[in-house]
């Protein structure tokens, strides 16, 4: 499913720091696309995001009950990996 949309990694976190009162949730979650078009629909809710299976949104909605407080677009300057 992710790839059709332009979807290459994804991935989610706990954050431990900072603690942030605007932001009460402790799950952080990354998409990254092949295209800023393709980042554009995901922000229009017009690709994976609309294909994400009901009882994955019911467990999302139980760890994130406001759902997403930030929706942030970036760009990755560095990388790093393994050997």
């Amino acid at each position: 499913m992710p790839k059709k949309h332009g979807m290459t990694r994804w991935g989610v976190a706990t954050t431990i720091a900072p603690q942030d009162m605007h932001n009460p949730s402790n799950i952080f979650f990354w998409d990254i696309y092949d295209s800023m078009s393709s980042v554009m629909k995901h922000m229009a809710y017009e690709s994976v995001i609309s294909e994400v299976p009901q009882e994955m949104n019911v467990e999302f909605n139980e760890n994130m009950p406001n759902g997403f407080n930030h929706r942030n677009i970036c760009e990755i300057l560095a990388v790093t990996e393994p050997k």
